[in-house]
């Protein structure tokens, strides 16, 4: 019985993973825009009041980002994604 719950939770693990992939396969896409914002909305929300994008440069949610990427509990891909989401949206910049 408890090697059969052992299985089925490792299985379980391997079908939410999603399937394996080669060391030199490309990873696929990152997560799209409306993720990113999901993300800096949960996570930058949790602290102070959000910033429309367009209210800073490209420059200064660059220098916001690096000092506030950790306290958000970032990950380097997760800081990058939401930097240029921030980015593309700023007030020198990207589709708004």
């Amino acid at each position: 019985m408890r090697t059969t719950l052992l299985a089925l939770s490792f299985s379980a693990v391997l079908i939410a993973a999603g399937p394996a992939r080669g060391a030199d396969e490309a990873p696929g896409p990152g997560p799209g825009p409306q993720e990113v914002e999901r993300l800096y909305r949960k996570r930058c929300a949790s602290c102070h009041r959000l910033r429309d994008p367009g209210e800073r440069t490209r420059a200064s949610w660059a220098d916001v980002m690096g000092r506030m990427a950790a306290r958000a509990h970032l990950s380097d891909a997760e800081r990058a994604a939401v930097l240029s989401w921030l980015q593309s949206r700023a007030s020198d910049g990207g589709a708004r």
